[in-house]
């Protein structure tokens, strides 16, 4: 089924059209914006197994949570060789659907759906000298949604990585609150790409 998004300044856009409107509304700032990879953090958010595992006693995973949440522990292995450090985040101590933390990894225990809200997140990540967030993770509508818009607040520059975030079963039912929340974080300044297309922006801030 093709899925359409509502934005303020772009009506109902497909998938496809809202990429091509994100990088239409922040056109001036992606020429600007450079992704190194010693500025900027990779994201994950609640990636554990009751939100992403289809046998998990919740049953709130599926089997689109569980391809999204594998591709991120492979697109994990190609951050990690650019260089860009690692923030996990998770409502509580549970295991990562599809990856394994490393020693590195920086892991935060968050009290709201915003990763920020409760947090010493901010601090760590002015302290290791970020500017950029690469975003991905569960659930869309509810943790990725709220921890974008902190980040926004925070003056972090923002890409949602579209091709790694989902809804669980309790967060995929209204479509048109989906497509909204999606909208809002354009609107407010963050950049929806696919994950190989910010690896080759990486790539480039090598250079």
């Amino acid at each position: 089924m093709l899925q359409r998004y509502r934005t303020k300044n772009h009506p109902w856009l497909t998938s496809e059209e809202i990429q091509r409107a994100s990088t239409s509304l922040r056109a001036e700032i992606l020429v600007k914006l450079d992704l190194k990879p010693h500025e900027t953090g990779l994201l994950i958010i609640d990636t554990q197994d009751e939100f992403c595992n289809s046998n998990h006693h919740q049953k709130r995973g599926h089997v689109e949570t569980e391809k999204i949440a594998q591709k991120i522990g492979e697109r994990l292995k190609d951050f990690r060789r650019l260089g860009v450090s690692v923030y996990i985040v998770n409502t509580r101590k549970s295991d990562n659907y599809g990856f394994k933390p490393q020693p590195e990894d920086s892991i935060f225990f968050k009290t709201r759906n915003g990763a920020f809200s409760g947090s010493d997140l901010k601090k760590k990540l002015i302290r290791d000298g970020k500017k950029s967030l690469i975003v991905c993770g569960f659930n869309l509508s509810s943790c990725v949604h709220d921890t974008v818009q902190e980040a926004l607040k925070r003056t972090f520059n923002v890409v949602v990585a579209n091709d790694l975030i989902g809804n669980d079963r309790v967060n995929i039912q209204d479509k048109y609150a989906i497509g909204d929340d999606a909208g809002d974080m354009i609107d407010n300044g963050a950049v929806f790409m696919r994950s190989e297309r910010i690896l080759a922006k990486l790539c480039r801030g090598l250079k």
